[in-house]
């Protein structure tokens, strides 16, 4: 078979395939180059999904007649000159091939009028050829038509998502995006249905309190040149996959698995391996440390430094995380969990956000505040919250402990509910971590050594951690493969519960990555060895022992979460209670 050069009309279609594979795809590139324009208002319309119609239109900068007609042609783009360029990009678009890979699958209509001019330039194209070129009205700024997505490669069109899919896509990329630029105003319709308003507001942090809903902390941190910000939740609001974690670079949204494993690393052993946080981080750091190109959707990067990344995106959680200490609203969970809806971006990967009720559409449009410009009203119920800095355990009155484990105290009209077993871990998890040192800790002597049998597999993990359990306080020597001799532990352990504890210790995983590994399997055996030395469900605590708890959590630098990442404390504002008799009617 003999190579031949494909036709025009068929390479524009491949190359068109890389960057706009559905409906999210176009938004994405042409929400860009709004941005890139200078906007200060940018309004999506959608039909039927995106599959009729796509109308992305802005108030930025616009273009002149031939520029509009040159913006068509692949690789034409305003935003690079040279090779130099390619080295310190600051734009979200830069390769030019968004039009024309629009274009080449779609029937596209453009109007555009700069500010020097009193007539707008009206271009259309059909799979890729200039179809018109006239004068139009409009006003100042840019809109871009999309009709008929894939109208001419059917394959294609027929592995479309459904058109629900493909709105929830795009209103969750949207919300994503528009952290990266607080400034600017961004709506969406779907089919002439207002679904989404976020107004300019003055700062990131503003705009993110308006889409995450729950208690969550900002993360402010800078390190040389690299600036860390965001928000991040509770480790009880922690969600299942990944992607619902939001990254933004330079105000680009981006999938970036380094940065993903930082803030959990972070989070230490709050999280579970399958736990991932709520909430976004969002770096800045010069354009020349950052490459962009090497994603045909621009949704992956590459650092000049990834470890100075890495390190300064986890020290910026880790060092925010120890200010969780209040108590955490049980209805901010469940809020949570009912409205976050998954949606996969254009490569694949997916981002989900918690959208505070008037972000939400409904059948009936009045039930949704109305939002003004400039003005942004949120129901009180789903404002994300700061935890109460001045909050304070040593405060509560206990009433009495109920279902053998938890606490139930009340102060200043609000009835607080607290799992003393995780309470206690937590302290008991602090003091362990903190106190590891080193050089061996003596222990306390048994008095009568305990004999363990293991399985080979426990017998091999174990004594690849014996090293670490001897700077806790253990002695531990092998009798025998399988066979060990506990001879001394640590001060807090009780006697009984040696065998048991050390048991525990083996079966935790060996580590498979290098990096942290000491801190990991520090995190590791002191959780494991909080667990066991803490109060139980069933055990009963005198009052003096209680409030001994609660100033020790006082002095704690964490106390919101067990090491597991299950809340410590709830609370129970009193207009919640008195809704549940109907004493508020």
């Amino acid at each position: 078979m003999r190579i031949k050069v494909l036709p025009d009309k068929i390479a524009n279609q491949i190359a068109a395939g890389e960057v706009v594979d559905r409906p999210a795809s176009v938004v994405r590139e042409l929400v860009d180059n709004a941005v890139d324009a200078g906007a200060s208002d940018i309004c999506v319309r959608l039909l039927n999904g995106g599959r009729e119609s796509i109308s992305v239109s802005d108030d930025g900068c616009g273009m002149a007649r031939d520029d509009a007609i040159l913006a068509f042609e692949r690789h034409a783009t305003s935003k690079l000159s040279e090779h130099s360029d390619l080295l310190a990009i600051e734009t979200l678009g830069f390769r030019g091939e968004a039009l024309p890979s629009i274009a080449a699958v779609s029937q596209v209509t453009l109007r555009t009028r700069n500010q020097d001019s009193d007539r707008a330039s009206e271009v259309i194209f059909h799979a890729g050829k200039l179809k018109d070129v006239r004068t139009a009205a409009a006003p100042p700024g840019t809109e871009v038509e999309v009709r008929n997505l894939f109208f001419n490669t059917p394959a294609r069109r027929r592995f479309l998502k459904s058109e629900r899919s493909e709105e929830i896509r795009i209103k969750r990329w949207l919300s994503a995006s528009a952290l990266g630029f607080p400034a600017v105003r961004y709506r969406l319709f779907f089919d002439e249905r207002q679904v989404l308003n976020l107004p300019a507001v003055n700062s990131q942090m503003e705009r993110a309190r308006l889409i995450f809903s729950g208690s969550l902390l900002e993360v402010d941190l800078g390190v040389d040149d690299i600036l860390v910000r965001g928000l991040i939740g509770h480790p009880a609001q922690s969600q299942s996959v990944s992607s619902e974690f939001v990254i933004l670079v330079n105000g680009r949204v981006v999938q970036d698995r380094a940065i993903i494993k930082a803030v959990k690393d972070g989070f230490g052993f709050s999280l579970k391996p399958q736990e991932f946080p709520l909430g976004f981080i969002s770096l800045q750091l010069p354009c020349q440390q950052v490459d962009i190109n090497i994603h045909p959707q621009k949704s992956e990067v590459r650092f000049l430094a990834p470890q100075k990344v890495f390190s300064a995106v986890k020290s910026a959680v880790g060092s925010v995380l120890r200010e969780f200490k209040g108590p955490l609203d049980p209805y901010q969970i469940l809020s949570r969990q009912s409205q976050v809806e998954t949606f996969s971006q254009n490569s694949g990967a997916e981002i989900a956000l918690s959208t505070p009720e008037w972000l939400i559409e409904r059948d009936t449009p009045q039930t949704a505040p109305t939002l003004q410009e400039g003005t942004v009203s949120v129901p009180p119920a789903l404002r994300s919250r700061l935890p109460d800095a001045g909050f304070k355990f040593s405060q509560l009155k206990l009433i009495g402990q109920f279902l053998g484990c938890y606490l139930l105290c009340e102060h200043q009209e609000q009835v607080y509910v607290i799992d003393m077993h995780a309470a206690h871990e937590r302290y008991n998890f602090n003091l362990i971590k903190n106190s590891f040192s080193k050089d061996r800790r003596p222990g306390q002597k048994l008095l009568i050594p305990q004999r363990l049998r293991l399985d080979e597999e426990a017998a091999y993990l174990l004594a690849s951690k014996i090293d670490l359990l001897e700077r806790f306080g253990f002695e531990l020597e092998f009798v025998g493969k399988t066979d060990l001799l506990i001879s001394s532990v640590p001060a807090f352990i009780k006697d009984g519960r040696a065998a048991e504890i050390v048991r525990d210790l083996a079966d935790l995983p060996e580590e498979l990555e290098s990096s942290g590994i000491l801190e990991r399997q520090i995190e590791r055996v002191a959780a494991s060895m909080a667990c066991h030395a803490s109060v139980r469900s069933g055990d009963i605590l005198q009052r003096e022992e209680v409030y001994a708890l609660f100033e020790a959590l006082d002095r704690s630098e964490f106390s919101a979460a067990c090491p597991h990442g299950r809340p410590v404390i709830v609370n129970f504002k009193r207009p919640q209670v008195e809704s549940w008799f109907g004493r508020d009617r």
